[in-house]
């Protein structure tokens, strides 16, 4: 097992590493203590691990409920949220009770925003069942909801009391969802860690994912957003750098209709802010050539034939990073640095992402 430390100034929690259910309730009881647990979940994750936790969670609540939405980025809506206040209300839930997201980001996000703003405000924990929300999207309190296909437009910072974070689950990931993960850790690396970008090229691109090493390699990757976070909880500063990859990538999965995965759009996001770097001579265009390779290697897209790019800038204008007609960007200057640059937003930004 490894654990983590999450201390702010007011609150505090625990981001727990374990390869099984198994000690869940202990966890659990350690931060909580009230009459009814509402897990939200999906249907792909309801038939996989809904019943194997339940029955840990009644060691120390007898009334448990679920609720499943849909699986995918389409469920993060309105629409959804509003199905879950109404089984919430049915089920009388009140301050004292406790929402637990069982699922990927979209759970997390979902769930944790239900959790942020009925009653203004109930606890929950995040058990987080996708490399991706394993090692990014439940770390940190940012959840929300999209919003006329803009991602994550309407949202807040709500930190749960716990992460736990079970590797066994990975088990069942689908290959595509799990080079999604990849994909953020190849933004950890760059951003903070250049030694996980060869920990990445060791043992990922070469299938070498043994448990021992899967739980090591979260923790790592955690240990680089929790460094960050602590800093800059409401993503007012440094937060910003986690950032990297994602302007562009969440204006592709918006624009196209989350078609593609999240980590997908991460992957193509990451060339294109290595292509502007390179344009705006912040790092040699070997740098590029190499992150390009490695995103290959991992079997993640470094393009995607026919994109519009006129469009995609234009999405970027919506950006809650953009400012008048300029969008910051985190740019990478070296393998482990990287910087905000402010770049204009028009057609030749356009042109310079096509090329």
């Amino acid at each position: 097992m490894n654990r983590l430390n999450m201390n702010f100034p007011q609150y505090k929690y625990d981001i727990v590493i374990q390869n099984s259910f198994s000690n869940i309730s202990s966890e659990i009881a350690s931060v909580w203590s009230g009459d009814k647990i509402i897990i939200i979940t999906d249907d792909i994750v309801e038939k996989l691990y809904l019943d194997q936790l339940s029955v840990e969670l009644h060691n120390i609540c007898p009334a448990i409920y679920s609720y499943a939405i849909p699986n995918g980025e389409d469920s993060k809506c309105f629409l959804v949220l509003n199905q879950i206040y109404d089984f919430l209300l049915s089920r009388h839930v009140e301050r004292t009770d406790l929402i637990i997201a069982l699922g990927g980001g979209v759970i997390g996000d979902i769930a944790g925003y239900a959790a942020a703003t009925y009653l203004r405000g109930i606890s929950f924990i995040q058990i987080p069942t996708t490399l991706l929300a394993q090692i990014d999207s439940s770390v940190g309190g940012k959840v929300a909801i999209n919003f006329h296909g803009y991602k994550n437009m309407i949202g807040a910072f709500y930190q749960p009391l716990l992460v736990y974070i079970n590797t066994d689950v990975l088990k069942t990931l689908p290959v595509r969802e799990y080079k999604c993960g990849l994909a953020e850790a190849m933004v950890h690396s760059i951003i903070a860690d250049s030694s996980l970008l060869e920990c990445i090229c060791e043992n990922a691109c070469n299938g070498n994912d043994t448990k021992d090493h899967i739980q090591e390699f979260i923790y790592r990757n955690c240990r680089i957003k929790v460094d960050v976070v602590l800093q800059d909880e409401k993503d007012k500063g440094i937060r910003k750098i986690l950032n990297f990859g994602h302007t562009v990538g969440h204006a592709i999965e918006g624009l196209y209709g989350y078609q593609f995965k999240h980590g997908e759009c991460v992957s193509i996001g990451v060339v294109a802010a290595f292509k502007l770097s390179v344009h705006f001579k912040l790092i040699n265009v070997e740098k590029l050539i190499y992150i390009k390779t490695i995103l290959s290697d991992l079997g993640l897209p470094i393009k995607i034939e026919g994109i519009d790019w006129l469009n995609v800038v234009k999405r970027i204008q919506f950006d809650k990073k953009s400012k008048s007609e300029k969008v910051e960007f985190i740019l990478p200057v070296d393998i482990g640095e990287v910087i905000s640059y402010e770049v204009d937003i028009n057609s030749t930004l356009a042109e310079i992402l096509a090329d």
